[in-house]
């Protein structure tokens, strides 16, 4: 491949990387973007620039990522006392709020999601602002490893165009 068309095609996937990056900061698959954008790269460079074994390692990676955010929510409501109520309230707030009010409404949505259900089920309203609370932190926990997960992919990705 001429060494235009591959620094070109560096350029491009790196916006787009940034873009993905951007869009999971927002509450969108930023990660899978960085997935998807890899594969086409290394199929455009017979893996030359980008290795398949990295593609497939980045989408196993983003697998086990969104896994960890579906289960967050559930975790941090336990850890600060919350029921099994409220552990699936933090769940289906989180979605919900994920899916009509980005990354904000992720947040509440697993913080009111959980309160509702705690308090809901046992009608203390601070054990209910207690499993809230542990539902937004875990959340937050999970933006932060998804996000550090994709400037590592990055990251990683640059090391193996540039070698």
């Amino acid at each position: 491949m001429h060494i235009f068309w591959l620094v070109l095609g560096a350029i491009v996937y790196f916006a787009v990387c940034i873009g993905g990056l951007l869009l999971l900061v927002i509450g969108l698959p930023g990660l899978w973007l960085i997935v998807v954008s890899s594969a086409v790269f290394a199929w455009a460079t017979g893996g030359a620039a980008i290795p398949w074994a990295a593609v497939i390692v980045y989408g196993l990676l983003s697998a086990g990522a969104e896994i960890f955010e579906a289960a967050a929510g559930a975790w941090g409501t336990k850890k600060y006392g919350g029921s099994r109520w409220a552990m699936a309230g933090a769940i289906l707030g989180g979605i919900v709020g994920a899916i009509f009010f980005s990354i904000i409404g992720a947040f509440a949505g697993a913080f009111l999601g959980a309160f509702a259900f705690e308090y809901a089920s046992n009608q203390d309203f601070r054990q209910a602002t207690s499993s809230g609370k542990g539902a937004f932190l875990a959340r937050l926990v999970a933006v932060v490893v998804k996000a550090s997960l994709a400037v590592s992919m990055m990251i990683s990705s640059f090391v193996f165009i540039v070698t």
